[in-house]
């Protein structure tokens, strides 16, 4: 950002206020949203503070969504659905966590819930698009939660990221019953801090 000395005794002009000023403080807003809407065309490079999570933000590209935390970010998916009588997968939820300037790192996790009529093993596959990894968490019967091991994603500056979570039947489906997955008690985590 543009910096100023002024002489002794000169007059400081709105223009100048606002740039040299207003500009470069780091001003605290109640939510990300409500930074988003009172400051939605601030200059690449400015910085703010949510109370709600007391995360610090850098605006890295035009507009509202430009706002990127700088960490610990906190991001949650509701992971929906309901699971065929199959054995393909559905994508029960979706993070997406947008491009920055700098390094981060990501954390994800998720579990998940199934109710059935009958008791078939089910898993939960959190993956991610960077270096493609994922993980799966596997477990049977009607209630019980599946929880893969953590997804670690090494960020590099500029790369967005896309966590996706499917669910689907481990076991084959009994015939006998008509087989379906809820999950919308269930979901995936992921904590983005600059590395």
């Amino acid at each position: 950002m543009p910096t100023k000395v002024w002489a002794v005794g000169e007059e400081v002009l709105a223009a100048d206020f606002n740039t040299f000023v207003q500009q470069q403080v780091v001003s605290t807003f109640a939510s990300l949203g409500a930074l988003q809407t009172a400051w939605p065309d601030a200059p690449i490079g400015a910085m703010a503070i949510t109370t709600d999570t007391m995360t610090r933000y850098v605006h890295v590209a035009t507009g509202s969504a430009g706002w990127v935390g700088l960490g610990p970010n906190w991001i949650s998916a509701a992971l929906t659905g309901t699971i065929p009588n199959s054995a393909a997968a559905i994508t029960a939820g979706t993070i997406n966590v947008a491009a920055a300037p700098f390094n981060r790192f990501v954390t994800v996790t998720g579990i998940i819930t199934v109710s059935t009529t009958v008791g078939v093993p089910f898993q939960l596959q959190i993956a991610e698009n960077v270096a493609n990894q994922n993980r799966k968490g596997r477990n049977t019967g009607n209630g019980v939660s599946a929880s893969p091991p953590p997804l670690f994603v090494n960020l590099p500056a500029g790369q967005a990221l896309t966590i996706t979570a499917t669910a689907q039947w481990s076991g084959t489906p009994n015939n006998t019953g008509t087989i379906f997955g809820d999950a919308t008690l269930s979901r995936m985590d992921a904590v983005v801090v600059p590395a």
